[in-house]
């Protein structure tokens, strides 16, 4: 995208029916693209363990090269998703309440509203996101995070699979509806938990720096903190890989 200085301002409605227009111009089948996806994928990039650039972000976003129909064109779109991701990271940070955006027939609508596609492409774009850094992988928060993240998109089948009791899962509704749920609070408990690690590019130097938080440890016996209401040395912490 052009470079170009940007005044920071949540997007009107409008501007938000533009970028999602935009963006299903680059969609391909079983790769959707729409504002619904962009929220999901600067949820994950910028709550990546590092920071990522735009020269990393921008194809995969895309799927290939942009389609601008001019520079006029290419400036204006460029300056919307530069400030839709920046209105991403202020409600990340708390400045302002983060909503996982849905957006369908041109208008915002809430998580207890949307169908399982609309939710299913919020997601994807997450997903997506986390794909391009290979640390996601490596917490345990995050793993599990992105198996729910996975079910919801429709990319995993937790049915068979044992419960928390040892017994196969028949009925996946019920864990659909917990991880809808616990959306939320996850995507903040993921920033929060890699927004201090972060490696960024230092414009002096030009090269990375790390900033270090220390976390406080979470007790084996208390409850997990992805919501999913288990111990943690029972969840997140466990060397299984046992869906909750």
């Amino acid at each position: 995208m052009p470079a170009m200085p940007i005044m920071y301002s949540p997007l009107t409605l409008k501007e938000l029916k533009e970028v999602d227009d935009f963006l299903i111009k680059t969609s391909k089948v079983g790769n959707p693209r729409n504002l619904t996806t962009l929220h999901g994928y600067f949820c994950a990039i910028l709550s990546a363990p590092h920071s990522i650039a735009p020269s990393i972000w921008e194809p995969p976003l895309f799927a290939g090269a942009p389609l601008f129909l001019g520079l006029e064109e290419a400036y204006r779109i460029s300056s919307y998703i530069l400030r839709f991701r920046e209105s991403t990271l202020k409600q990340l940070r708390g400045e302002e309440e983060l909503e996982i955006l849905l957006w369908c027939g041109n208008k915002k609508i809430s998580l207890t509203s949307a169908s399982t596609d609309v939710i299913a492409d919020w997601c994807l774009g997450f997903i997506l996101g986390a794909s391009l850094d290979k640390e996601w992988t490596d917490e345990p928060h995050s793993k599990s995070f992105l198996i729910t993240l996975a079910v919801l998109a429709n990319q995993c089948d937790i049915r068979g699979q044992p419960d928390e009791n040892g017994n196969p899962i028949v009925d996946d509704a019920p864990y659909r509806k917990k991880y809808i749920d616990n959306l939320v609070n996850n995507v903040k408990r993921t920033y929060e938990l890699y927004s201090p690690f972060q490696l960024e590019l230092d414009p002096i130097v030009g090269k990375t720096k790390t900033y270090r938080v220390n976390f406080e440890e979470v007790e084996a016996d208390k409850l997990c903190t992805c919501g999913s209401g288990k111990a943690y040395e029972d969840c997140c912490n466990s060397e299984s890989q046992k869906v909750h």
